[in-house]
């Protein structure tokens, strides 16, 4: 028992120490075996191979044990360094017996994961020969090779990807196999072999993948390799393609140029085969149907194929009593019946090849389908077709499962006869060699339906066409889509001549017709659709031609080259309420450029005509924008512009109210627009060199316009924009963000406004306001600039001189900042006026629109009152208080102002201190001055000299309130107090020296004679300096300059401790600083 238990354990442990020892030394010579081998293997061929580790792995070919050669790449020659085969793992199955007495003999191969990159160059020669050609004439083994024999008992490939590429044609055939097993039987000089491959392919034309795609395919054979004759034998050969089987026989004889003699032939009674040779999208469409019939296919391939021969290639097919079915919706297509065949012809090339289809024929439910076909020559097509059907166009939406169309419902027929050689190379050389035959009739009638792709429905479409020869019409092609219709005709000359490219003249003619388009009914496609255009226009119609070379139709990227021409073009809007009529163009269109030569049309009775160049438009209409520049020029001219029919729609007139009637003249203009691309549109300039015109109500001219207007990252910039309005010249520079991001618009925007000369009556056509029955002016009846929206801007301005409702204005200059608030504060503003100079600052307080606040800080220097008109409000008309008083007056206005909607000042609720000083003043013709005529008798009472006059005065309640001062007058020294309401009510006390009372005055006031006042009687005393003292007489006047009263009486605000006006170091101010304008 313990022998049979020794020798068991031996039986078990010495295969393992076999294996062991064997496994032991493969792995202490696997590298320097394979390297060597294959070193010395690269030196006898033109390619070089290059393997990167080796390992054993003992199971992957068991039984016997392999050599795993890891990213194994082969390369064409000794110095490239692109390798077309690369392999991650190449396992070499070696028999362990053989391997203990030292002979290495390959028994099994594979391959897994890699890419073989087959390519046949312009001389139809493979990389994959000539990497493996002998340096030397014969065939040389080295001594450490003699013991290398390869007996291969199976190959294996496992996801390798393999693809062959013709430099020649483009033509790339493309595999990926999956797996692949063949097993081999050694017989005399014979190999049998049986292969099973499973793999997805693909054919490859110009990267063209459209008839061949990922077509799922099985080849299972059985062949005989014949070592002598290298000559191979198929039996039993059965191919797969997707649902498709085809059976194969015959032969290769790869020593004669690999001569082939290989036959295929399939026969089903459905249409698998074709379905399985079908486009990838077509045989998914056609999965959906059932189908029958007698279908046959049969090929054949037939010589050499190597070293510039190319095998015949035969093939027939066809189908006898088919049909296909669409059971869901119950539509059938019978009676399927066609012939066909193919042949590559004696060339064996494209050249040579032709395909027919004969006695093609279908029967749809209702209606006919028969015709014929015959291509010849794929380099240059010459085609055959003959065409005849008519069926009902709701057959094709259920058969077809069109489920986007619904309600389909119309008859379509169609005629062909077409005969024609295309030559792809030399598309213009086919007419000249073959006389060409067109003829096709289409008609279309009542065809309805709707479609989940639009919210209208298509109704009574009805369309007839015809093509004969040179000629093309369009009898008529129309139909409603809502409630609005269309119809269009035209025609075509020279169809074949587009089609060969020829350089012959064609001319297209199309016009359209509308009784009613509804723009927003076509536009609607959804409640929340923001791209509604809201018009609607009646009676439109227009004629389009053009005309150019027929070769530059198929040929030119974007645009056909030639000259289009506008002919006619009329319609009347709704929303937009005007007429266009008599429009005319003719346009220039080259490859780069458009020449738009006469563009002219009218809009009611204004009119406009331009010409100009576009140059580079290729840019506009490419999706991938090239970098460089589009650039418009245009030169226009108008001889008459309304502009409420230009600038208005619907209820909306965007032109201000002084200008809305206004008809524009005699208008030329000249300019460009220039877009620059980097990518994407990078900014945009708009130059204009020139505009002027003149206007009719306004009855002035405009010329010189002229500027830059930049835009860039919804950035406007203005760069000295300028131009000339009558009298007024001016220019305009800045920058105004047409954006929404926050942070800029907080920045806010700059303008810059500089003029030599502006006057606004002129420009605004300015005529005194009318006032109403009762004499008044309502200053609140007018647009309101606070309702409308603000923005944080910046606006700079300087003015030579400026004219402003009568206002004479020199060296005018601003600085004022607005904001989205609603404020506007004037950080800077000066001028000259009436004489003097004028300075202000202060802001105006307008968040709300109906009580806007203005908190000025006005000052006036040297101002000649004569010259000078304040403008309050008295009862709603504007008051002049100059007509009395002169003089140079030098003031200060501090506090806050109601302001009416025209911005006139409400003074009746505003609160002001004014620091006021007049020298050289003189009072004229006021009429309470002659009520005093019995105190100063010997005195001119119409004109009053004083020599200064300085007080801080205040307005509050409606009335300006005057502290007591001294007024050394042609009268004489006196003191003045009171104060006047807006409504020149006065309540004024006069304090006259009683030495300048006359006798007459004395008895009116005193019932006695001068001399007769008691000497003794004190009356107020005000010194004139410390050494002597005055007696005064106390006058108090009341009234209005028409009704007034005088009498003796005391202010008695003064005996109440009121203050007289002092002189303080706040009183008025320095110098005001005038700059003088300067271009």
């Amino acid at each position: 028992m313990k022998t049979w238990k020794k020798l068991l354990l031996w039986i078990v442990i010495l295969p393992l120490l076999f294996f062991t020892a064997a496994g032991l030394y493969l792995i202490s010579q696997k590298d320097e075996l394979t390297q060597k081998a294959i070193a010395d293997y690269s030196k006898t061929i033109q390619g070089r191979i290059e393997v990167a580790h080796t390992k054993i792995s003992p199971f992957e070919n068991f039984p016997y044990i392999s050599i795993d050669l890891q990213d194994v790449l082969v390369f064409e020659n000794k110095t490239t360094n692109q390798a077309f085969v690369q392999i991650e793992d190449a396992y070499i199955g070696l028999d362990l017996l053989k391997i203990i007495r030292g002979k290495f003999d390959i028994k099994a191969v594979k391959l897994a994961k890699g890419d073989l990159q087959i390519i046949q160059n312009t001389e139809n020669e493979y990389n994959a020969v000539t990497a493996f050609e002998s340096l030397n004439n014969q065939e040389e083994t080295s001594s450490e090779n003699e013991s290398l024999d390869y007996h291969l008992k199976k190959i294996k490939l496992e996801k390798i990807h393999l693809s062959k590429l013709s430099l020649k044609d483009s033509l790339q055939l493309d595999a990926q196999i999956e797996t692949a097993t063949s097993q081999l039987k050694s017989l005399d000089n014979q190999i049998k072999i049986h292969l099973d491959s499973d793999l997805t392919f693909n054919l490859i034309n110009q990267q063209d993948t459209s008839f061949i795609k990922n077509k799922q395919m099985e080849l299972h054979t059985d062949f005989l390799y014949d070592l002598k004759g290298s000559k191979i034998d198929f039996d039993k050969t059965q191919v797969e393609v997707e649902s498709g089987v085809f059976g194969m026989s015959g032969h290769i004889d790869l020593a004669d140029e690999v001569n082939m003699n290989l036959k295929f032939e399939g026969q089903k009674s459905n249409f698998d085969l074709f379905i399985a040779l079908a486009p990838e999208e077509v045989s998914e469409a056609l999965q959906i149907y059932e189908n029958q019939g007698d279908v046959f296919f049969e090929a054949s391939i037939k010589g050499k194929s190597i070293n510039g021969n190319l095998p015949l290639v035969e093939a027939r097919f066809g189908c006898k009593n088919g049909f296909f079915d669409n059971i869901e919706e119950n539509k059938k297509l019978s009676d399927l019946n066609f012939l066909g065949s193919f042949t590559n012809g004696s060339e064996r090339n494209i050249r040579t090849s032709e395909v027919k289809i004969q006695n093609f024929s279908a029967s749809p439910e209702a209606g006919i389908f028969k015709g014929n076909l015959r291509i010849t020559n794929f380099e240059s097509p010459e085609i055959d077709l003959e065409l005849d059907s008519d069926f009902d166009l709701n057959f094709l939406t259920g058969f077809f499962n069109l489920n986007d169309l619904r309600n389909l419902t119309g008859q379509v027929d169609l005629k062909m006869k077409f005969k024609d050689i295309i030559d792809l190379e030399n598309p213009e050389k086919a007419l000249e060699e073959f006389n060409q035959a067109y003829f096709a009739s289409l008609s279309i009638k009542n065809l309805n339906f709707t479609t989940d792709s639009y919210h209208l429905p298509i109704q009574n479409l009805n369309i007839q066409a015809e093509m004969d020869g040179q000629l093309t019409t369009i009898d008529f092609f129309k139909f409603q889509l809502g409630s609005s219709d269309l119809s269009l005709k035209g025609s075509l000359t020279r169809l074949p001549d587009i089609i060969h490219q020829t350089n012959k003249a064609v001319e297209m003619d199309l016009q359209i017709v509308s009784d009613f388009v509804n723009f927003t009914e076509l536009t609607s496609t959804s409640e929340e659709d923001e791209n509604i255009f809201d018009e609607e226009i009646d009676d439109f119609k227009t004629k389009f031609k053009f005309q150019g070379k027929a070769n530059t139709f198929l040929t030119s990227e974007i645009l056909p080259i030639g000259t289009f021409y506008i002919e006619e073009l009329n319609g009347k809007f709704k929303n937009y309420p005007h007429q266009l009529h008599d429009f005319f163009a003719r346009i220039y269109i080259d490859k780069n450029d458009i020449k738009i030569e006469d563009f002219k049309g009218m809009l009611d009775d204004s009119d406009i005509h331009f010409s100009g160049n576009l140059t580079n438009y290729p840019i506009l209409m490419n999706k991938e924008k090239e970098e460089g520049d589009v650039v418009f020029d245009f030169d226009l001219d108008a001889n008459l512009i309304r502009l409420k029919d230009v600038f208005s729609y619907g209820e909306e007139n965007y032109v201000p109210e002084d200008y809305r009637e206004e008809v524009l003249r005699e208008i030329r203009g000249k300019g460009s627009i220039d877009l620059h691309y980097k990518d994407s549109l990078v900014s945009t300039d708009f130059n204009l060199d020139i505009l002027k015109g003149r206007m009719r109500i306004h009855p002035l001219k405009f010329n010189d316009f002229k500027g830059n207007l930049h835009l860039e990252n919804e950035q406007l910039s203005f760069r000295n924009f300028s131009g000339k309005i009558g009298k007024s010249k001016f220019s305009v520079s800045g920058n105004y963000y047409l954006g929404k991001d926050k942070d800029f618009l907080k920045k806010g925007d700059i303008i810059n406004f500089k003029a030599s000369v502006l006057d606004l009556d002129e420009l605004t056509n300015y005529k005194e306001p009318e006032p109403d029955e009762d004499g008044k002016v309502d200053h609140d009846d007018v647009f309101n600039i606070f309702e409308v929206p603000f923005r944080n801007m910046k606006i700079n301005a300087a003015i030579g001189k400026l004219n402003y409702h009568k206002y004479l204005i020199d060296n005018f200059s601003s600085e004022l900042r607005m904001q989205d608030d609603h404020y506007i504060y004037v950080e800077d503003m000066r001028f000259e006026a009436a004489g003097g100079k004028v300075a202000l600052a202060g802001y105006f307080n307008g968040s709300n629109p109906d009580s806007i606040y203005m908190h000025p800080d006005l000052k006036m220097q040297e101002v000649d009152l004569d010259q000078l008109f304040f403008k309050f409000d008295n009862f709603g008309q504007d008051q002049m208080v100059s007509n009395n008083l002169h003089g140079v007056m030098t003031g200060r206005i501090k506090g806050k102002v109601l302001m009416h909607k025209d911005l006139t000042p409400y003074i009746e609720k505003s609160n002001l201190t004014i620091d006021v000083s007049v020298k050289n003043g003189m009072l004229e013709n006021f009429e309470p001055m002659q009520a005093l005529s019995d105190f100063f008798n010997d005195k001119n009472l119409n004109k009053v000299f004083f020599g200064s006059l300085e007080n801080r005065l205040e307005l509050k309640d409606g009335s300006i309130v005057i502290p007591t001062m001294v007024i050394n007058s042609s009268l004489g020294f006196m003191q003045l107090s009171g104060k006047q309401g807006l409504d020149l009510e006065m309540d004024y006390y006069l304090k006259i020296p009683l030495k300048l009372v006359t006798q007459v005055a004395s008895r009116k006031l005193f019932g006695s004679k001068k001399e007769e006042i008691d000497p003794e009687q004190e009356d107020e005393i005000i010194e004139k300096d410390l050494s002597k003292k005055t007696s005064y007489v106390n006058v108090r006047m009341k009234g209005n300059p028409e009704d007034y009263s005088i009498s003796l009486k005391k202010n008695r605000k003064e005996e109440k401790g009121a203050k007289a006006f002092e002189k303080d170091a706040d009183f008025l101010f320095d110098d005001i600083k005038i700059k003088k304008f300067s271009l």
